[in-house]
């Protein structure tokens, strides 16, 4: 179906016919947009839904509930069709309480047939030859109206989604994956996601923060702290009041005064006084905080069965997985970290098949990698 035609639906009752409609429905594709590079609070703004016949366009800042597409998403005989699902999943339960049951990610089915172009666009490109638009990916969606070129855009996330299922099922089975994708739909459906952002002072989110001597990582602290206050009072999000790499460059080089810190590269153009007095105060905290106070980098937590220490014979373990992983995916044409991660590769090689503590590997794998390779490790690795 590739058409822009679609329903919308702003009031409590245009949904609850809604939500009457879709409970016959064998699928229902499923995409969200939020206004998360706009606002400091981010939001569900937007849901779409399309099936076989009709695509619909659901307004959650006008009705009062989404409760009643509750036994929708709740009814695992009704496939929901996502593509790369996990922010749209973690929208509808953070947002509306909503769980998603009978998922079928269109993102992780298309890994698993080998193909490293992942994207909607690419897929959709791959399949159809639609050239899928994404101008107005980063647009303010809490914003009303939506133009055309906006709702166009909306439709076209979803409206050739469960088509595009039905050709990448069809390539799953064929290569004998099927249970291998019902288990990443599965884990898709009931992944713990983080609902609560990451502490804005935090200075392990910044990509450099390690090279910084102890007295740095104090400025960068307080530089993050005082970015946040500006974020919020703005409602904007932190990343638009000031790219991180200038926060690490001003605690890297701390400016001696303000028109030092105006001058340097990447400060906004726009040079509010709050703003600069809001750096610059933090500046002035960092470098006069007492060494006890300084952050303290979070203990690196440790997958199961995943050892502290390195050995040698443990990285010999290692190198075999890999060069394992190398010729297996090769075998199997897929990309090897699809076989299996890294992270779950040196689980595998802590604690093999046949050790006592192959329990551990076991319960923390895919359990169709453990079915397809175990035996082939238990091999390798005795």
């Amino acid at each position: 179906m590739n058409t822009t035609t679609h329903t919308w639906i702003d009031t409590d009752e245009g949904l609850a016919r809604l939500g009457k409609d879709l409970a016959g429905e064998r699928g229902v594709a499923v995409d969200t947009e939020s206004d998360g590079f706009h606002h400091y609070f981010d939001k569900l703004c937007l849901l779409q839904l399309s099936t076989r016949e009709a695509n619909f366009l659901v307004d959650p800042l006008a009705v009062s509930s989404l409760d009643p597409l509750r036994p929708m998403f709740a009814d695992q005989g009704i496939r929901k069709v996502m593509h790369a699902a996990e922010q749209d999943i973690m929208y509808l339960r953070r947002d509306h309480h909503l769980e998603v049951k009978g998922l079928f990610d269109t993102a992780a089915a298309a890994q698993l047939t080998g193909r490293t172009r992942l994207g909607l666009a690419a897929l959709l490109e791959a399949y159809f030859e639609i050239h899928l638009s994404k101008s107005n990916q980063r647009d303010d969606w809490s914003l009303r109206p939506l133009n055309p070129a906006q709702l166009a855009y909306a439709v076209s996330d979803t409206n050739n989604l469960l088509a595009l299922a039905d050709l990448l099922e069809q390539e799953v089975r064929e290569k004998g994956r099927q249970e291998w994708a019902d288990e990443e739909y599965r884990a898709l459906e009931q992944k713990q996601i983080n609902l609560n952002s990451a502490a804005p002072d935090e200075i392990t989110r910044v990509k450099g923060w390690k090279d910084l001597p102890p007295r740095g990582r104090a400025v960068l602290r307080e530089l993050l702290r005082g970015r946040d206050c500006e974020a919020r009072k703005r409602d904007r999000p932190p990343f638009r009041i000031a790219p991180a790499s200038l926060l690490l460059e001003l605690a890297a080089k701390p400016p001696a005064d303000i028109r030092e810190l105006q001058s340097r590269k990447g400060f906004p153009r726009q040079r509010s006084s709050s703003l600069t007095r809001q750096f610059m105060d933090a500046v002035t905290r960092g470098l006069e905080l007492p060494e006890s106070e300084f952050p303290q980098p979070p203990p690196r937590a440790a997958h199961p069965g995943q050892r502290q220490r390195r050995d040698a014979p443990f990285e010999e373990r290692v190198n075999r997985l890999r060069a394992w992983r190398k010729t297996r995916a090769e075998q199997l044409g897929l990309e090897p970290g699809v076989v299996i991660s890294q992270r779950d590769l040196e689980a595998v090689a802590e604690n093999p098949p046949g050790s006592q503590g192959e329990d551990t590997t076991r319960q923390g794998l895919r359990q169709w990698r453990w079915r397809e390779f175990s035996a082939e490790w238990r091999q390798l690795l005795s």
